[in-house]
């Protein structure tokens, strides 16, 4: 374990958040991809945030959610090329 997994999980103990010790640095991750979908970010930020290069990051966050931005961006290009 590192170090800061040992100080995040001491400090959630004394917050007294339940289950500290179940904490991890990975938590921050899962969160901020999270944050990023909510928060409107396009599929390409929630990668390079993310720093990821697989198909991992669906894991966390709402996939359903994910496929009507991707739809709904694409034929928001779509009309912007036929206007254009």
């Amino acid at each position: 374990m590192t170090a800061f997994v040992s100080n995040l999980r001491r400090r959630l103990a004394v917050l007294g958040v339940s289950d500290a010790s179940s904490y991890r640095s990975h938590d921050f991750r899962r969160g901020h991809a999270k944050d990023l979908q909510v928060s409107g970010a396009s599929l390409f930020e929630i990668l390079s945030a993310g720093e990821w290069s697989s198909p991992a990051f669906l894991k966390y966050i709402d996939a359903c959610e994910l496929e009507r931005e991707v739809a709904l961006q694409s034929h928001l290009d779509e009309l912007s090329d036929e206007e254009g």
